[in-house]
């Protein structure tokens, strides 16, 4: 072993995944702060058909940029940096994603047709720009993330949610319609591929060399699991719009996305940010496995105290949220969202794990557990849609509780780690919870006659002090770091 790889490790990496996660939350913070008031304004101004169609077919063109590149970034990530290798992944980059931004353009009138449309291809059509925009951003934010450099990810990612924030809602106060959400769409992905390019810098090298066989073989040696990986999870989280959409319609659709929102923005996007550190950190210390499993549990007691936290104290408010955000015409969202953040409860008990099994150089195996989820999920929502929207939303909690268990077992397989290890880890947040929760339903109903943005503001505070009170008393240990 060389000397540069003897060296690799030495990072403070318990530091540098701090500032990682503090960069990363600064970033998705403020775009996903963007989402939520378009979300807002946008499912006001143009009802919940309307907005239902133009969510969804983004929802889905998005779901497409996950393997846009066909996992040339996430290769980058893992393998080591050379000039020549960063050109072949941008090739591969702009081949993969103008490939299946033809497929989409191709097949945009059978999606408009089928959700009600037909009439809106064009509209379907024209979000295959976002495919190849956002392609063009991901080798040099993968450089970026392979340098461990997050701070300089920040205004990519400013710029992709506020572009989109702002293009969106100003369109459709200007009365564009349904049309402002697909251009927010569209600029919001060029924003975010030229920032990345100016943030990273990154050095191509000689055009010929961009080309070189063996250097695309390498990046898709290990691209191609990466990126099936990535759409399985994609298709997993994405899956259950289009089921709804075929079944029940467009209306019942933004019922859903209304529930679905506020869950993961303040969850599932958060686990976005720990993923963007926690892989690349993995990959630093692969070859020392006490040392990843003693990361790999520290980083599940984090997410896991804010996924549980944060989840239960969204189900107990949501009879307030649903109202204060999006107004009376999307009530019957709120169960759907009490449902939901069951959901992103026990998601926040898998996060990570993904991360773990690319970082060891086995993404199969996320691969493998993805398409046994999704065989199990497609059939069980589909009988769930007889029940409703809600339905559906609930069967979704039951089968993330289900592969939480499934996926930690095969974590814990590859580390060594014993259950009781994976036990303890889990038992403070699993407490936090249960008193941020308590304190928000006691506190809804204390402050009951305020406005309901006192309530939420008063409730939640509440929650999240009840929350730090339970780790200083229980994990002290913990609460220091996340302070330091």
């Amino acid at each position: 072993m060389s000397t540069r790889q003897k060296a690799a490790p030495s990072p403070d990496l318990g530091l540098v995944a701090r500032q990682g996660v503090v960069w990363q939350a600064l970033a998705f913070g403020a775009a996903k702060l963007s989402l939520l008031v378009s979300t807002v304004v946008l499912a006001r101004v143009l009802g919940p058909d309307d907005y239902g169609f133009v969510a969804l077919a983004a929802v889905l063109v998005l779901s497409v940029t996950v393997v846009a590149d066909l996992g040339a970034s996430q290769a980058l990530v893992y393998l080591p940096r050379s000039p020549r290798r960063l050109g072949a992944a941008v090739v591969i980059g702009l081949a993969g994603s103008s490939l299946l931004a033809l497929v989409w353009v191709v097949v945009s009138p059978l999606v408009a047709t089928k959700l009600g449309h037909a009439d809106w291809g064009a509209m379907v059509a024209t979000l295959a720009a976002v495919i190849v925009l956002t392609s063009l951003g991901m080798a040099p934010d993968a450089i970026l993330r392979k340098d461990l450099r997050f701070s300089r990810r920040l205004p990519a990612e400013l710029a992709r949610g506020l572009t989109r924030g702002g293009v969106a809602i100003g369109l459709v106060l200007a009365g564009v319609g349904p049309w402002s959400l697909v251009w927010g769409e569209v600029s919001g992905a060029a924003a975010f591929a030229l920032m990345s390019w100016v943030m990273a810098a990154p050095e191509l090298g000689p055009a010929r060399g961009w080309f070189d066989r063996s250097e695309q073989r390498a990046l898709l040696s290990f691209g191609l699991p990466a990126a099936l990986n990535g759409a399985l999870a994609t298709a997993v989280l994405n899956v259950d719009y289009v089921i709804i959409g075929a079944a029940l319609g467009t209306t019942a659709v933004a019922i859903y996305l209304v529930g679905f929102r506020i869950p993961e923005m303040l969850v599932l996007s958060v686990f976005q940010v720990f993923s963007q550190v926690t892989f690349p950190i993995y990959s630093r210390v692969q070859s020392d496995l006490p040392r990843l499993s003693r990361g790999y549990l520290l980083s599940l007691r984090v997410q896991s105290l804010y996924g549980l936290t944060v989840g239960a104290t969204i189900a107990v408010l949501s009879p307030v949220l649903v109202p204060a955000l999006f107004g009376e015409q999307y009530a019957g969202a709120v169960p759907v969202m009490q449902a939901i953040s069951a959901y992103v409860v026990f998601r926040s008990l898998t996060a990570g794990a993904v991360d773990l099994f690319k970082a060891v150089g086995r993404p199969q195996y996320g691969v493998l557990l993805g398409v046994a989820r999704l065989v199990v999920l497609v059939p069980v929502l589909m009988l769930a849609t007889r029940g409703g929207v809600t339905a559906v939303a609930f069967a979704q909690a039951v089968a993330a509780l289900v592969f939480a268990i499934v996926m930690q077992r095969v974590a814990c397989h590859l580390l060594g780690v014993p259950w009781a290890d994976l036990a303890r880890a889990l038992s403070v947040p699993v407490v936090a919870a249960a008193a941020a929760a308590l304190t928000a339903a006691v506190a809804a109903r204390a402050f009951g006659a305020l406005s309901e943005v006192a309530v939420l503001a008063l409730a939640g505070c509440l929650a999240a002090l009840v929350a730090l009170g339970v780790l200083a008393l229980l994990d002290k240990a913990l609460l220091k770091r996340l302070m330091s």
